[in-house]
């Protein structure tokens, strides 16, 4: 028997069950698009002329996504800040959403603040905390979240409301209407495959994780496929407990291409991961290609993860991202890696808030 099937270790482990979490992941996305259908949009913010978003970890890899799939249809320009500082440009013909799962995140709430006194357009996605008292003060939509996990495991309840509102306000556009409900089924059936009731032998992300234990993941994708290889690498971080990173196309063919030369001594502890989909452009893929060859010649190892192949943009994203959530955490286990605390980041966050002012709005 593996390590990856060894039941009671996974759950000696695994001791605040991370892999519940990420089994809910497709009802999660069910659950928070039911509840957004009763969600009230104020019809005047479709007039916004930018859409601004606030976010910092697990809340700004869901906006990232939708950023993405905003991409072809967006005549908007869309800004990600995660800054405390909000950009200059903002005011009162902007659209500013704060997302924060926990509705504490430092720099999320000062800049939500300073779109408040600027008179911008507010919308708060969070479990409540400060972000949910600007939306009151500021009589705001605020999109609460009831739902008690990491905000890394609660991806669904940021993703599906940002999604929502860009759909409400004609910056997303599906082929057809019941797209996202197709998508979240395709997810379900898929993750079907994930669970760490399937074998090893039998597991796309049990087998990829054997294959990852141990090395240093360089997560390449092309730009289109960015928010899902950053989400992958911060799942890494905080799941696997390891290093992690990532570079995009065309990037690569211009300046990573040059530094494979050295150190030599790395080529055994990384390996390249190439995360594709059919969504990439004929460019981007022969690009792909062309760089695995470059590294194979180079004594790299890399891989291939491409998804379960769908028709839909949506469903490709989110098969990716799930993917990514469970290969992170059978790294963990894998490793004997607890995969659910962070005390590092507590650490730090904790030493952040003793160190600065608190914002005023």
């Amino acid at each position: 028997m593996g390590q990856l099937d060894d039941e009671s270790r996974i759950r000696s482990t695994d001791s605040e069950n991370m892999l519940q979490s990420i089994d809910d992941f497709s009802d999660q996305l069910a659950s928070a698009y039911n509840l957004f259908e009763q969600f009230v949009l104020p019809t005047h913010f479709i007039q916004a002329r930018e859409v601004i978003l606030l976010g910092n970890g697990a809340s700004v890899a869901a906006s990232q996504m939708v950023t993405a799939l905003a991409r072809a249809t967006s005549t908007v320009p869309i800004v990600l800040c995660q800054s405390d500082q909000l950009p200059a440009h903002v005011g009162t013909q902007s659209l500013v959403i704060a997302v924060s799962y926990s509705g504490q995140t430092l720099e999320t709430v000062a800049a939500f603040g300073q779109a408040g006194q600027r008179g911008a357009k507010l919308i708060g996605i969070s479990a409540g905390g400060e972000i949910g008292a600007l939306c009151r003060k500021y009589r705001a939509p605020h999109f609460q979240i009831h739902y008690g996990a990491q905000a890394r495991a609660a991806f669904g309840y940021l993703f599906i409301p940002v999604l929502g509102i860009f759909r409400r306000l004609g910056l997303i556009e599906f082929e057809t209407s019941d797209a996202i409900e197709q998508a979240i089924e395709g997810v379900r059936a898929y993750q079907a495959r994930l669970n760490v009731r399937v074998s090893t032998q039998q597991n796309p992300a049990k087998l990829l994780a054997e294959s990852l234990a141990g090395r240093i993941p360089l997560f390449v994708s092309s730009e289109l496929l960015e928010p899902i290889a950053l989400r992958w690498k911060a799942q890494w971080h905080e799941n696997a407990k390891s290093l992690a990173f990532v570079d995009t196309f065309p990037a690569i063919t211009h300046t990573t291409a040059a530094g494979l030369g050295e150190p030599r001594g790395l080529r055994d502890q990384l390996i390249v991961v190439n995360l594709r989909s059919q969504a990439d452009s004929q460019q981007e893929s022969l690009a792909q290609n062309l760089f695995q060859q470059l590294l194979g010649k180079l004594k790299y190892e890399c891989t291939d993860v491409v998804p379960q192949p769908s028709n839909a943009l949506l469903q490709d994203l989110l098969m990716l991202t799930v993917l990514g959530d469970y290969t992170s955490t059978y790294v963990a286990i894998h490793a004997g890696v607890d995969p659910t605390p962070t005390p590092h980041i507590i650490e730090m966050n904790e030493r952040l808030e003793a160190a600065r002012a608190i914002p005023t709005y």
